[in-house]
């Protein structure tokens, strides 16, 4: 798959040591949840994963321009997508509540 998908980040809790960020595609419009390969944390996403170029994190509201390898889905969680680890998320705007 290889490619970046651009999400409206909504959620950003605590998982297993790390974190759970989801949002909707905005080319879709679809709910999307970000994994890692980390099979430990049950692929959460740590500091390193969810870091601009600039070494921000992402937020909550956030458009993040997300590299993403391949669909993952579990029968729990049809919606999980592999980011690609290696590359910085892209900040793309910030939307308001409104948006």
């Amino acid at each position: 798959m290889n490619k970046n998908i651009e999400v409206v980040i909504l959620t950003k809790s605590i998982k297993n040591g790390g974190y759970c960020v989801a949002g909707i595609d905005i080319n879709t419009s679809k709910w999307v949840r970000l994994v890692s390969s980390d099979r430990d944390s049950h692929g959460a996403l740590f500091e390193q994963d969810i870091q601009y170029r600039n070494g921000m994190n992402c937020e909550p509201l956030d458009v993040a321009r997300v590299p993403i390898l391949r669909k993952m889905p579990t029968a729990y969680q049809p919606e999980n997508v592999l980011i690609d680890e290696t590359q910085y998320w892209e900040k793309v705007r910030k939307v308001s509540i409104g948006d």
